[in-house]
């Protein structure tokens, strides 16, 4: 049986995480980041046949920062094999936090996983190799910062600028 989404479902969700505001630390040594609150708090889902859903603060727009290694990783599966990517970048957890000195490490010959500095711009590198001049996608049902020149990004529902 599937699960039906809906916003109360997301709002009840919103409700459940909120008390856990305030735990963590928004990175202010990042400058696009200094600014932000770390009170915000949303949740915005499309449905591959393009029901969207919001809660919360779903609307803001944000500096997605490391987000973008994700999105990065999810293209890349898109255009190679995945034993071709794992044959440049490992899967292998990083040692400490992102920001610490060792988290550049080459573990045998490659970086340590796509989630690091080093194996995101492998990433990036495989990306730009693959898809030098990319095409527009057919932007369908999406919503219209896509069909102004988005680029189609299926697994996730959204839309990549390159």
């Amino acid at each position: 049986m599937a699960t039906v989404i809906n916003n109360a479902m997301l709002d009840a969700i919103l409700a459940e995480i909120r008390p856990l505001i305030g735990r963590g630390k928004v990175a202010d040594y990042i400058p696009a980041l200094a600014s932000v609150s770390g009170n915000k708090l949303g949740i915005a889902i499309c449905t591959v046949d393009g029901q969207h859903y919001f809660a919360g603060d779903a609307h803001e727009r944000f500096s997605i920062q490391s987000i973008s290694k994700v999105l990065s990783l999810v293209v890349a599966m898109n255009h190679y094999q995945e034993e071709e990517i794992w044959q440049r970048v490992g899967k292998i957890p990083p040692a400490s936090r992102l920001t610490r000195s060792c988290s550049w490490k080459i573990e045998q010959g490659k970086p340590r996983n796509p989630f690091i500095n080093a194996g995101a711009l492998v990433v990036c590198d495989m990306l730009q190799s693959r898809l030098s001049a990319p095409a527009p996608a057919d932007a369908g049902n999406c919503p219209t910062p896509e069909r102004r020149g988005g680029y189609r990004l299926r697994p996730a529902g959204g839309a990549l600028r390159v």
